[in-house]
């Protein structure tokens, strides 16, 4: 039998295909939106230095201190990167023991272990600072944080810090790295604003937080 259609009239197949393509559409929209609702807007990465005075800034303010100096660093070269400052004035590596899950948050990517002068100015014994530095880098380790480890201006310090540091995966740096005698304030002992500086520029070239994950 010969169907004649008329001119202007839909042939059933283009209809069906148009309807196809219209829910097809619909679809990818659906699902394009519901991947920018859930997608993060940068792979912003978390770092916190965790330490005592130097850390927090004594004498020039956190503002000024090399938190985030390091921060304002690793940002102006393109890194989206947030740095907390978990420094306590006075605090011992006891005392960080006692706080690094409070400190160190859910989701921080690395942490910069910074102590051991209060330890050895109030005489706590050398075995116990080491027992509470290895309890620190046994919880970030467990934690899987990444860890920056830094020294303390003593040979047989230093040699347990790079130990420990090999064990749990972290990375140990020279007690210069994290502070600078040269540049103190009128105290004679915490970092002028010109010290935290370079200590940030230091820390700049051991910290790079592209590709660290946390795995909480």
């Amino acid at each position: 039998m010969l169907i004649i259609r008329q001119i202007g009239q839909r042939a059933p197949f283009a209809r069906s295909s148009k309807k196809f393509l219209r829910k097809k559409f619909l679809s990818m929209s659906v699902a394009l939106t519901a991947w920018l609702l859930v997608a993060p807007v940068s792979a912003q990465e978390t770092i916190v230095a965790l330490g005592d005075s130097n850390t927090a800034g004594f004498g020039v303010g956190p503002q000024d201190a090399f938190p985030a100096r390091l921060a304002a660093k690793l940002q102006n070269h393109g890194q989206p990167v947030q740095i907390v400052n978990a420094g306590i004035t006075g605090d011992t590596l006891g005392g960080m023991a006692s706080r690094v899950d409070a400190s160190v948050p859910l989701g921080t990517n690395l942490a910069i272990v910074q102590g051991g002068y209060n330890d050895l100015a109030t005489g706590v014994p050398p075995e116990t600072s080491a027992a509470n530095l290895e309890a620190i880098l046994a919880r970030l380790h467990a934690r899987h944080i990444k860890a920056v480890v830094c020294g303390f201006f003593d040979r047989n310090w230093d040699a347990l810090g790079r130990k420990l540091a090999a064990r749990y995966g972290a990375t140990f740096v020279p007690g210069s790295t994290c502070y600078d005698p040269n540049h103190v304030g009128p105290d004679g002992l915490h970092m002028s604003a010109q010290g935290h500086e370079i200590v940030a520029a230091r820390l700049a070239r051991v910290v790079n937080p592209a590709g660290r994950h946390s795995r909480e």
